[in-house]
């Protein structure tokens, strides 16, 4: 099984520039030992859970500590190949983030003006570009995004006289696409909701997306009084991007990177 562990932010034009769904994928097999050692990390916090927004001066040791986590597993490459554009052997454990301007959403002409099916589109295009760049064969797909609070009818489906909404859509309609395109049937097994504080793999997706929100969306920064912790520990991280050879800028979607931040312009599969 391949899981994928998703959260957002910015979702309104007033919290940033951009929009922001991200996601780290890998293998259930790769995920319990990461998820038993945040467990461990986490166990010195006062919080008892890692949330980028609960970071303080007195909890950035245990912050660069799971940067660290990261990393050890990001520098760990699979002998195999995955995906359906040209399989590549990618990392251990990967990161993917889709970046929407938010002045550059319309609302109106697209989405009959209801910004939460258009946040559900975005959504979707995310996911269906990880199920395609990280299909390993004979293996599904069990997709865990963060609780979010959508209400019902979006992107409905009446598939032989049943409605789905929401998450049972977007799984309805990839593998719809997939099957199409590939001649592979039901590629995700689940999207189910997840409280971040009881899946610490969520949580490592959280911080990392709070750390790409702090550097290209000035969030969280200026005039909080956590600044100096949060600009500590995305200067560690960037340090530890650094010496990965991660480039942390916004481009395309790139099937080939480990750890892409792409800026959406439009859908290119």
């Amino acid at each position: 099984m391949i899981n994928i562990y998703a959260d957002e932010t910015c979702t309104h034009p007033s919290q940033g520039k951009y929009l922001i769904i991200s996601a780290i994928t890998l293998e259930s097999e790769v995920a319990k030992p990461i998820r038993k050692r945040i467990n461990s990390l986490k166990a010195n916090l006062p919080q008892s859970e890692f949330h980028f927004t609960k970071l303080t001066k007195n909890t950035v040791h245990q912050y660069k500590q799971l940067i660290d986590l990261l990393f050890e597993y990001y520098h760990q490459k699979e002998s195999y190949k995955r995906g359906i554009f040209k399989p590549r052997a990618y990392r251990k454990i990967t990161f993917d983030a889709l970046f929407v301007e938010h002045q550059k959403i319309d609302n109106v002409t697209f989405n009959n003006g209801d910004a939460k099916l258009g946040f559900l589109r975005f959504y979707k295009t995310l996911l269906e570009f990880l199920v395609r760049k990280y299909y390993l064969q004979g293996q599904k797909f069990d997709i865990v995004p963060d609780d979010i609070n959508l209400k019902k009818g979006l992107l409905t489906v009446n598939e032989h006289e049943i409605q789905l909404e929401g998450f049972d859509s977007v799984k309805h309609l990839i593998n719809q696409d997939f099957e199409l395109k590939n001649g592979i049937p039901n590629v995700i097994h689940r999207i189910q909701k997840h409280q971040s504080h009881a899946e610490p793999l969520l949580q490592l997706t959280d911080v990392i997306l709070g750390l790409l929100k702090c550097k290209f969306n000035d969030s969280n920064l200026t005039g909080s009084k956590r600044e100096k912790a949060r600009r500590e520990v995305l200067s560690y991280f960037e340090q530890r991007c650094e010496e990965a050879g991660i480039k942390l800028d916004l481009g395309n979607m790139y099937p080939y990177r480990s750890f892409n931040l792409w800026e959406f312009n439009s859908v290119e599969f």
